[in-house]
C-alpha cells in the first residue's frame, strides 16, 4: 500500500537533522533556545502524529476506530499545540521574563483545555487511494484556536514592530504568514496535506535566521562572540543575577609596525581559559576575552593561574618581536548586579582598566569600592551636562586677553560652565573629560558659539572694541562633516561677522585629526575666521604642527609660563618659542599669569597677549561686558 506521507517524512527528516545541529551544540543557556527546543520537539511530534494518523486512516479495515481516531485527534491537538508556539516564541521577545511566565501560566492552563475539546468533539475521515484527510466537528475547533494563536501572533508581531529588531521581524512574520496561508489551503482542501510542509519551513527560518548556535561562536577564537555575549548579559541583568565577570583586554604598544603580538597573546589565553568547565569564555569586539562564572572563587582561581601561565608561557611571545610590546589588562568585576546593564558593565571595566598607569606587560585588576564610586560619579556629571544643555544650565564665562603692546583688552577666551539645578558649579576639570568621553562636547561647543553670536550681537557696541572672541574646538567637533555648515548657520542667524570668532585648537586636536582638520580650516579661513593653537608646549609637541597648521596665535601652554619662573631652561624655552612664533609671523599668548612680576617678565620676552588671573578671572557674560566698558 502506498501512503500519502512523502512531504511529511521529508519534513520530519529535515526537523530531525535540525535537532542534531542545535542539541549537539554548545549553547549560552539563553530562554529563547529552550523556547525554540520545545518548539522543534514539537514540530517533530506534530509531524509524527501526522504520519501516524495517515497510516491509520490507510489501514482503518483492520485496525480498531478508536485507536484511529484518537491518533487523528492527537494529531490535530499538536497542531493547536504548534500554533501556540508562535505565540510562545514572540511574546519572549516582546516580554520581560517575569511577565512572560505569568501570561504564559494562563495560557497553559486555558492549551488543555482547548486540547481536551478536540478530543471530546466527534470526528470522522475520509480515505480513498491517496487521497486521505480528516473530517468535522473536531477538525473545525482545531482550525479555530489555531486562526486565534496565528492571528494573535500576526496581531502582536505588527503592533509591536518597534521593539524587534529586522531579522527578528522578517523571520517571525515570514513564519507566521506561511502558517497562515497553509493552514488556510488545508481548511478549504483537506486533501492537501501541507502544514506539516510549512511548519519544517518556519523551524528553518527560525533557525537559520535566529536560533543557530553557530552564529554565536568566533570560530577563530574557539569561543562565543560578542552577539551571544551581548544576549546573554541582557539576560543576566533582566534576572539579577550575580555573575563574575573578568575582561581579558589585549593590546599592542607599537614603535614600529602592527604585529599583531597581542592577537596571538589572545589566542594562547583563549586556549588557556577552554581548560576550564565551569566558566563561559566570549570573544568580544577589539581584541578582548570576556570570560562569566557563577562562582567568584572559581574565577580568581583561573586569574591566578593565567597569571603564572602568562609568565611562563606568554611573556616570551612579547620578547621575541623587539618592535612591538604587547599588554595584557585583566579586570575582574566580583558581582554584575552592582551596575544595571552591559553598557554599564564595559563602561566600569574601561574605567578601571585606564585608571591604571601601570606599564608591566600583565596588569591584574580588581573593581573595587573606589573604582565604583568613581564610575557613579562619572555618571552623575554625565547626567548634570545632559540635563544642564537641555535646560539651559550651561553658561559662558569669558576671559580677557590683554595686549602688551596696545595696553588694553583686545580679545577673550569663551569658557564653558556648567551650573547644577542648586545653583553650584560643576569644575571644568571634572566635566570637561567626561564631556568629551561620552560626545556631549560636541553639543557643548554647538551651545557655547550660540552663546558668544548671541553677545556679539546684543552687545554689539561693546564687543566691536574686541578684535575677536576665542572659542575651543575639541578633536570631536573638528571630526563633524557638519562643522562648518553649523558654523555659517549659527553666525548668519545672529548676523556675527565670522572674523570676530577665533576658534581654538589643541595640539591633541592636529595630532588626532590632521588631514580632517587640515580641510576643515581652509573652509573657515576662506570665511575669514582666524585659528589659535592652545597649550603649545604641552604633551606631544611637535614644531612641524607649527609650520603645516594656519595658526594665527600660538598660546603657550601654563604649565610652560609656571617653569619659566623657577628653571632657567624653561626660560630659554619660552624665549626661543617666541622668536621662531615671531619669525613665523604668529603672536604668542602667555596664559597663567597672575601677578605684576609675571606680566613684566612676559613684556621682556616680547610675549604678545597676556592672559590670567592678574587681569581677570572668567566672569559670567554681564560682569565682562562690564569689565570692558569700564576699560574703555
Amino acid at each position: 500500500m502506498s501512503y500519502n506521507i512523502q512531504v511529511q517524512t521529508s519534513s520530519i527528516l529535515v526537523i530531525v537533522l535540525i535537532m542534531l545541529f542545535f542539541f549537539c551544540s554548545r549553547k549560552i543557556g539563553l530562554f529563547t533556545e529552550r523556547v525554540f527546543a520545545r518548539i522543534l520537539i514539537g514540530a517533530f511530534v506534530c509531524l509524527l502524529f501526522d504520519i501516524i494518523s495517515v497510516i491509520f486512516i490507510c489501514n482503518d479495515d483492520v485496525l480498531p476506530s478508536g485507536l484511529v481516531e484518537a491518533s487523528c485527534k492527537f494529531y490535530l491537538a499538536s497542531i493547536i499545540c504548534m500554533a501556540f508556539a508562535g505565540l510562545d516564541y514572540i511574546l519572549t521577545e516582546l516580554l520581560p521574563e517575569a511577565k512572560y511566565h505569568k501570561v504564559i501560566r494562563i495560557v497553559f492552563i486555558i492549551l488543555p483545555i482547548q486540547a481536551l475539546a478536540v478530543l471530546v468533539t466527534p470526528i470522522s475521515w475520509y480515505h480513498k487511494d491517496r487521497i486521505v484527510y480528516s473530517m468535522g466537528p473536531a477538525t473545525t475547533v482545531t482550525y479555530v484556536f489555531a486562526f486565534i494563536y496565528i492571528l494573535t501572533t500576526i496581531y502582536m508581531i505588527l503592533t509591536k514592530r518597534d521593539k524587534l529588531n529586522k531579522r527578528r521581524f522578517i523571520a517571525t512574520s515570514s513564519w507566521m504568514a506561511l502558517w497562515l496561508v497553509t493552514a488556510t489551503v488545508q481548511f478549504l482542501n483537506s486533501y492537501l496535506l501541507i502544514i506539516g510542509f510549512s511548519m519544517m519551513l518556519g523551524v528553518l527560518i527560525l533557525f537559520f535566521l535566529l536560533e543557530n548556535p553557530a552564529s554565536l561562536h568566533d570560530k577563530r577564537v574557539g569561543c562565543f562572540n560578542s552577539h551571544a555575549l551581548l544576549l546573554f548579559l541582557d539576560q543576566v541583568f533582566e534576572r539579577s543575577e550575580d555573575y563574575c565577570v573578568t575582561s581579558f583586554f589585549f593590546e599592542d604598544t607599537l614603535t614600529d609596525e602592527a604585529l599583531g603580538t597581542s592577537s596571538n597573546i589572545m589566542m594562547n589565553t583563549a586556549t588557556f581559559l577552554r581548560r576550564y568547565k565551569n566558566i563561559t569564555v566570549y570573544k568580544n569586539i577589539e581584541n578582548e576575552l570576556v570570560m562569566l562564572s557563577r562562582n567568584k572563587d572559581i574565577a580568581q582561581k583561573v586569574v591566578t593561574e593565567y597569571r603564572d601561565y602568562y609568565r611562563a608561557n606568554l611573556a616570551r611571545i612579547a620578547k621575541e618581536r623587539s618592535r612591538t610590546k604587547a599588554k595584557v589588562s585583566v579586570v575582574t568585576l566580583p558581582d554584575c548586579t552592582l551596575v544595571k546593564n552591559s553598557d554599564a558593565l564595559f563602561s566600569l571595566i574601561h574605567m578601571t582598566r585606564e585608571a591604571s598607569a601601570s606599564t608591566a606587560s600583565l596588569v591584574i585588576l580588581n573593581v573595587d569600592d573606589d573604582h565604583l564610586r568613581k564610575y557613579y560619579r562619572y555618571h552623575e556629571v554625565a547626567a548634570e551636562i545632559r540635563s544642564a544643555l537641555d535646560e539651559d544650565r550651561l553658561e559662558v564665562y569669558y576671559q580677557p586677553i590683554f595686549s602688551t603692546e596696545r595696553n588694553c583688552y583686545v580679545s577673550c577666551e569663551a569658557l564653558a560652565r556648567i551650573r547644577r539645578a542648586d545653583g553650584s558649579l560643576i569644575s571644568p576639570g571634572e566635566f570637561i573629560p567626561v564631556a568629551e568621553d561620552t560626545g556631549l562636547i560636541i553639543r557643548i561647543g554647538d551651545r557655547v558659539l550660540e552663546k558668544v553670536c548671541a553677545l556679539l550681537s546684543k552687545q554689539k557696541e561693546v564687543c566691536d572694541t574686541l578684535d575677536y572672541i576665542e572659542v575651543n574646538l575639541s578633536v570631536a567637533q573638528f571630526k563633524q562633516a557638519d562643522l562648518f555648515d553649523k558654523f555659517v548657520e549659527i553666525t548668519s542667524r545672529y548676523g556675527v561677522d565670522p572674523a570676530k570668532i577665533n576658534l581654538e585648537i589643541t595640539e591633541t586636536a592636529s595630532i588626532e585629526a590632521k588631514n580632517t582638520l587640515l580641510d576643515t580650516m581652509k573652509l573657515f579661513l576662506e570665511h575669514g575666521v582666524s585659528f589659535s593653537l592652545d597649550d603649545f608646549g604641552k604633551g606631544q609637541s611637535n614644531l612641524m604642527y607649527v609650520v603645516e597648521m594656519p595658526v594665527s596665535i600660538i598660546k603657550l601652554d601654563m604649565d610652560m609660563i609656571k617653569a619659566y619662573f623657577v628653571e632657567n631652561k624653561a626660560k630659554h624655552v619660552v624665549a626661543t618659542t617666541v622668536k621662531m612664533a615671531h619669525d613665523l609671523g604668529l603672536h604668542v599668548v602667555a596664559e597663567g599669569i597672575e601677578s605684576e612680576h609675571e606680566l613684566e617678565s612676559m613684556r621682556s620676552e616680547n610675549i604678545d597677549f597676556i592672559q590670567g588671573y592678574y587681569f581677570s578671572r572668567p566672569v559670567p557674560s554681564d560682569e565682562f561686558v562690564s569689565l570692558i566698558s569700564k576699560a574703555g
